[in-house]
């Protein structure tokens, strides 16, 4: 999950850039874009909600034991939430 977080990282950079044309000299709009860039992710599409939180779909893994006696993180098959934002979102004062 580490490895996803910090490809998600990437492809908010990538999308802040291109939305900017590669003008990335004006740091408030180079914010601005950072912000609100919309990306697919390893999870599906993403985008940040007015309190910069990942809107997002959500799966549900368990730990489990493996066939070979290991414990293992698996991920179950469906959505528990598609496009989910944060319950408190709506109490932010961040527009």
């Amino acid at each position: 999950m580490y490895a996803e977080f910090a490809y998600d990282v990437v492809m908010n950079m990538d999308a802040a850039v291109k939305q900017l044309g590669g003008k990335v000299g004006d740091k408030p709009a180079l914010v601005k874009a950072l912000k609100t860039a919309a990306f697919d992710s390893v999870r599906g599409p993403v985008k940040y909600g007015n309190n910069q939180f990942l809107v997002q779909d959500y799966y549900l893994r368990k730990i489990v034991q493996g066939a070979d006696g290991r414990v293992t993180n698996q991920l179950q098959p469906g959505k528990v939430l598609t496009a989910h934002q944060d319950a408190y979102a709506a109490q932010c004062a961040l527009k």
